[in-house]
């Protein structure tokens, strides 16, 4: 995770969680520690690192699996909608720049935020990078960006997903915030039509490559094919 401030504004990684009562809400809050503790080792960011969960219910007690600092919210029961506009806003107030990570998503590897968020701060025509798999059916075309490559989605299917992303507050100035008193489904699906109908800062796939060009690629040989 981030240890301190960098060049880069605080990234506050926001996440929306609801626990019932009954067996479904203890596996559900394990299996959030185990996120939390996936994020906590994995991610990687030049500066700061904030966690601020939104619970759909009372604000929830501070989490012993992040380290670093930490926000509580919560509502009266009002749904996903609810929770993120409570969040964003609130984390908005804070940075410019604020991660949504679904709570059941495990992050495998190490991940460094930190050309995604330089990308966002520099590039005032992308709202949002995705840093997880899109919907089936998404489509777009492959650019290479300052700061990496990506995928420019193409307005439609689920293409502005909930799937963790990373967005810049320009993506709210644009599309607004999220309709409350609504299944998860019918909240995701009402603020995908609002941004495929819209004009505004694009939403891109993160294309993570482990691959760069050593020094050789300095030299051009302009190889020829092998004769007899």
């Amino acid at each position: 995770m981030g240890s301190g401030e960098g060049m880069t504004p605080k990234i506050i990684l926001m996440t929306a969680v609801y626990f019932p009562l009954g067996e479904a809400g203890y596996i559900r809050k394990q299996g959030f520690r185990e996120s939390l503790t996936s994020w906590h080792m994995n991610l990687a960011y030049d500066g700061e690192l904030s966690l601020m969960v939104v619970n759909d219910g009372p604000a929830l007690p501070l989490w012993s699996e992040w380290h670093g600092h930490q926000i509580a919210l919560g509502h009266e029961r009002n749904g996903l909608g609810a929770s993120f506009n409570l969040g964003f806003r609130e984390a908005l107030k804070r940075t410019p720049l604020v991660c949504n990570i679904v709570d059941d998503a495990i992050l495998g590897q190490r991940f460094d935020l930190t050309p995604w968020a330089r990308m966002l701060l520099d590039d005032e025509a992308i709202g949002a990078v995705r840093l997880s798999s899109p919907y089936p059916g998404c489509t777009g075309t492959i650019e290479p960006r300052k700061h990496g490559w990506v995928v420019r989605m193409n307005r439609h299917n689920l293409v502005a997903g909930l799937r963790p992303s990373l967005y810049h507050q320009r993506f709210f100035e644009a599309y607004g915030y999220f309709d409350e008193h609504l299944t998860a489904w019918e909240t995701e699906r009402l603020y995908n039509e609002r941004f495929c109908q819209r004009q505004g800062p694009e939403t891109v796939l993160a294309l993570v490559i482990p691959w760069s060009q050593g020094k050789g690629a300095e030299v051009m040989l302009g190889q020829m094919g092998p004769t007899a």
